[in-house]
């Protein structure tokens, strides 16, 4: 079992002291050493498992219950929580040379549940879906 007091060799030794509510595995392959999570102060952080920067990005207001990494090209994640909003960021954008560039950044925040997001997902980088405890499934375009 994983004491955050003794990191080993086996648990990787990333210790927070704020409640993690959600991860999520990068599933492209070109981005397949990443990961993010969320967390009670509404920060999304993105890791890299191999080098193990850590960017974090504020998503809204209070806590975050639900997070997703678009599939395919593992550029976008899409969050959302307490506030009712969910909140699409960018990830891993090509740049040019000599161009700087955050390695996570905000898109677009969307509303429309009454009740706190539970659960969203990708359907592929067009279109993703989100579930309320406000008892509605919404699906939304990308835009």
């Amino acid at each position: 079992m994983f004491d955050p007091k003794k990191p080993d060799a086996k648990t990787a030794g990333i210790v927070t002291k704020i409640a993690m509510n959600g991860v999520a595995w990068n599933p492209c392959p070109n981005f397949n050493t990443q990961f993010v999570t969320i967390d009670d102060l509404s920060r999304v952080t993105l890791y890299n498992d191999k080098d193990k920067p850590v960017v974090q990005e504020t998503a809204s207001n209070g806590l975050l219950q639900t997070i997703a990494i678009e599939p395919r090209m593992g550029q976008q994640i899409l969050c959302g929580g307490i506030d009712t909003k969910l909140c699409l960021f960018s990830i891993n954008k090509a740049v040019k040379k000599r161009e700087n560039a955050k390695l996570i950044a905000k898109v677009r925040e969307y509303s429309g549940h009454q009740g706190l997001v539970t659960t969203c997902g990708f359907l592929n980088q067009d279109y993703f879906i989100s579930g309320s405890n406000d008892a509605t499934v919404n699906l939304w375009e990308v835009e």
